[in-house]
């Protein structure tokens, strides 16, 4: 009776979670690697040193530092790791002959992988450079041509090949004709670091080639003793159960079923996975922990059905569901559910429940021990979270809830079947829903802060999908158990998971179209976030932070008032300690052009929003610089002219920030185009005002600033839409900045005919193309500092030396990142992009870029 009533005050004293504590030293000594990469000899002597401090403390009975030291230990041991797999390579590694310009290359390895066929995307009038369907596939490369030898290297990277390789298997040895490239980190300002990502598996580079008869097979692997190889086993069973799901299902739901149960999203299209990432619902479509909850729920129930015993059944469930997330490439969520498996079917052999916390925590040292970079995963960090929610919520619902009497029991046993079935129902939809909520609620700010989105529609559907997901699984795995054994089975079973997935997709669909599904946010600050999780994992973890129940929900209050509150206080700081400036940041987006104009009154203005090839790449870069830069709404947007690398990410930005203004030439749409068509459509539904602009328009961006129009006149010129680009000269205490689109031809004569314009700042007509008179445009304005926005090619070097020759300094966004630009009537402050933040721009600082690793007779 007291142990039951302590239970319900929630007094009972449950076992300390050893393994988190041990958990939060690995992760202390992680982040500390990651941060400042102290040199790998030194975390091996600080591990030893705390090693020698703890032994030493053992014997003299020291409890406290006793214990720091062993954390101190396993901190610095778990950064000696991290540092391991992510800062040391070989010598021989194929990166160091890679540079961000693609080279040619011949190289021979190993395939890793059987090629996943990724189709072409629909066509969209907005991309400039369609694609067709690729295949790709990881191997490891080990010799490279050099000269007439080959050379020994070491790399794992992916190779795109445009077309399908269709006489490629896992095991194989290959040659590949292709092109090479080194990975680089992001050069705009809270850009997703792809080339982390890529770090993280250990690939450094990657290969581009144009023709499937660019990769030649050159020995099989699937041969003799090859087959008997796990990766080439996996490999095809994956290949097959991918083939049966599409024979039983058809095409659309097939490519579904494959990504549901076997990962495999190569096949799906943007557009319907669009859908279920607005709605906050793309965790279905990736095999993470629900899935293999789910696969290793179904696999005990069919055994348990058979002759086999208990033991044996959870033997085989554990042996299932390993392989399982092998075959689904075992990514960190994949990983984490499969340990929790088998701690729970271990705890169930040993007739021992396992603590949760400490199960969780176990899953995630084996998870860093596979690959420590998870820890920084976004991925990895959402699904240890939502579990970590469904641990601490089932412990306060029991303390809430406290232990039935033995009265309550009596009366529910004695009450007719139907209203046990109905209870036991509600029961389960109440429990569904509120994790749901909880899970949502916890994740939210981590899911703000990555993806900038917030999908209250996620609230109703994580609940309501539950019953389509469960049976297009069930009934999917019935498919693959039965395919080729018995077809009528599989037959119906496979109509059954069709229309399981078609009712998941179209209630994904339809909720996506609702007014309130989704928005898009800035974010809150990662120093908040971190705040903010660190408070959870205290309150879970402290006893005594759970009984004051009150003072940790105030606590939590205080800190999203703090979080609120900061970014105001820091805007009006700046803004009442800075003089009248205006700062221009020249975004990285390839082959074309965004330029963003902000005042000290906290006004912004988009000059041109495009680059070269599909527009989600320009729009995402665009987007996530604008919520890291604290801007949530444009003044104005500028299109210069007609050309799709100028504007072709306008259309998805005005879904996303709303415009006050957006401002085009008189010669925007006199040509028809598909494009154009788009543009057009997306400006009128965006609400805002459309003016045109000509020569001699002046208005003021704030209080302290204000634009000119220099070209083009208000009848144009003769030649292309480049003629006519709209030329902006913007003047801001005394300083000034020009912006010349791609001007050249007549228009860029006829600029240059007028008197010489100085200016302090500008940006090189055409992406620094020679075929525009950069030299003569240069020596016209008389500018300090030329600014290049384009991708890297041959001529880049040349144009900057012609550049340098009429004595200014030249910046390339494909060298040197995003570039800032501060006017202040004093001085002009320029400054480039580096991981680590804007780094002031020297003399000594232009242009220093790594060199690849010369090639003997290249």
């Amino acid at each position: 009776m007291h142990r039951v009533a302590a239970e319900e005050r929630g007094d009972v004293r449950r076992p300390f979670p050893v393994l988190v504590a041990v958990l939060a030293g690995v992760a202390t000594g992680m982040c500390v690697d990651r941060a400042w990469a102290p040199p790998l000899a030194a975390e091996w002597i600080a591990s030893l040193l705390c090693l020698c401090g703890w032994w030493y403390g053992s014997r003299c009975a020291w409890p406290m530092p006793r214990v720091g030291l062993l954390l101190g230990a396993i901190a610095a041991a778990s950064a000696a790791w991290h540092h391991d797999r992510w800062h040391c390579f070989s010598s021989h590694e194929l990166a160091l002959f890679a540079s961000e310009i693609p080279m040619p290359v011949y190289v021979e390895g190993e395939a890793l992988q059987r090629p996943r066929s990724v189709p072409a995307p629909p066509l969209d009038p907005l991309c400039t450079l369609p694609r067709g369907d690729q295949s790709r596939f990881l191997m490891v490369v080990d010799r490279l041509r050099d000269g007439g030898c080959l050379r020994e290297v070491r790399g794992r990277v992916e190779l795109v090949v445009q077309g399908h390789v269709l006489d490629v298997r896992a095991g194989d040895r290959v040659a590949v004709h292709a092109h090479l490239t080194r990975l680089v980190a992001p050069l705009n300002p809270g850009q997703v670091d792809h080339a982390a990502l890529r770090r993280g598996d250990r690939q450094l580079c990657r290969l581009s080639a144009d023709h499937p008869d660019c990769v030649q097979r050159i020995s099989s692997g699937s041969s003799g003793l090859g087959r008997w190889d796990p990766r080439w086993i996996l490999d095809t069973l994956r290949w097959r159960g991918s083939d049966m799901l599409w024979h039983y299902l058809g095409q659309r739901q097939g490519e579904l079923a494959s990504a549901l149960l076997l990962g495999a999203r190569e096949q799906l299209q943007r557009e319907r996975t669009a859908a279920f990432f607005y709605t906050g619902t793309l965790h279905i479509l990736a095999i993470s922990g629900m899935h293999v909850g789910i696969v290793a729920g179904l696999f005990f129930m069919i055994l348990r059905t058979s002759v086999l015993p208990r033991r044996a059944a959870l033997w085989l469930v554990m042996g299932l569901t390993i392989g399982y997330a092998v075959m689904v490439d075992a990514r960190a969520p994949v990983l984490r559910a499969a340990v929790l498996v088998v701690v729970v079917c271990l705890g169930r052999l040993g007739g021992r429940p396992a603590f949760a916390w400490n199960s969780l925590a176990a899953a995630a040292l084996i998870v860093l021990a596979w690959n420590p970079s998870e820890l920084f995963s976004t991925g990895a960090q959402l699904s240890f979270l939502a579990v970590a929610t469904l641990v601490g919520l089932s412990e306060w619902v029991l303390r809430l809830q406290g232990t039935p009497d033995a009265l309550q029991k009596l009366l529910r046993s004695v009450e007719p079947w139907p209203w046990r079935w109905v209870r036991r129902l509600g029961s389960q939809a109440l429990t569904i829903t509120v994790a749901g909520c909880a899970i949502w609620l916890v994740t939210l700010p981590l899911v703000m802060l990555r993806f900038h989105l917030l999908s209250p529609a996620a609230l109703i559907l994580n609940v309501v999908l539950w019953i389509p997901v469960v049976g297009a699984m069930f009934a999917g795995f019935i498919v693959l158990l039965t395919g080729w054994l018995c077809p009528p089975v599989a037959q119906v079973m496979g109509w059954i998971a069709g229309l399981n997935l078609w009712c998941l997709e179209a209630t994904v669909e339809a909720v996506q179209h609702w007014p309130a599904s989704h928005y898009w946010v800035a974010g809150p600050a990662a120093w908040w976030v971190a705040g903010y999780y660190a408070g959870l994992g205290i309150y879970a973890c402290w006893p005594a932070a759970r009984r004051n129940t009150r003072v940790s929900v105030a606590g939590l209050a205080c800190w999203f008032v703090v979080g609120w509150l900061a970014p105001i206080m820091w805007d009006g700081a700046v803004g009442t300690s800075d003089e009248p400036h205006l700062c221009c940041t020249f975004l990285a987006v390839g082959h074309g052009t965004s330029v963003v104009l902000h005042t000290a009154d906290g006004e912004a203005v988009l000059y041109d929003a495009g680059s070269l090839g599909s527009p989600d790449a320009p729009m995402q870069i665009i987007s996530n610089y604008l919520w890291h830069a604290g801007i949530t709404r444009l003044r104005a947007v500028i299109v210069s002219h007609a050309d799709a690398d100028h504007y072709n990410a306008l259309p998805g930005l005005l879904e996303r920030f709303p415009v006050e203004t957006l401002y085009v030439s008189n010669m925007m749409f006199r040509h028809d185009s598909p494009a154009l068509d788009v543009l057009a459509a997306a400006m009128r539904e965006s609400g805002a005002a459309i003016r045109c602009l000509h020569d001699g328009d002046l208005w003021s961006l704030d209080r302290r600033s204000s634009a000119r129009v220099l070209h083009p006149p208000r009848q144009g010129v003769r030649g292309s839409d480049n003629a006519n680009s709209i030329v902006l000269f913007t003047e801001c205490a005394g300083r000034s900045l020009l912006l010349p689109g791609d001007l050249e031809g007549s228009g860029l004569e006829r600029l240059l005919s007028q008197p010489p314009q100085r200016c302090d700042v500008a940006m090189v007509p055409h992406h620094g193309s020679p075929h525009s008179a950069p030299d003569r445009f240069a020596r016209w304005c008389q500018a300090d500092w030329m600014m290049i926005s384009g991708q890297p090619h041959e001529e880049m070097d040349h144009v900057r030396h012609a550049l340098q020759a009429t004595g200014c300094r030249v910046l390339h966004t494909a060298v040197d990142g995003a570039i800032r630009v501060r006017l202040h009537a004093q001085q002009v402050h320029v400054e480039r992009w580096r991981t680590s933040g804007w780094q002031p721009v020297t003399s000594r600082s232009l242009h220093v870029r790594t060199k690849p690793r010369p090639l003997s007779g290249r």
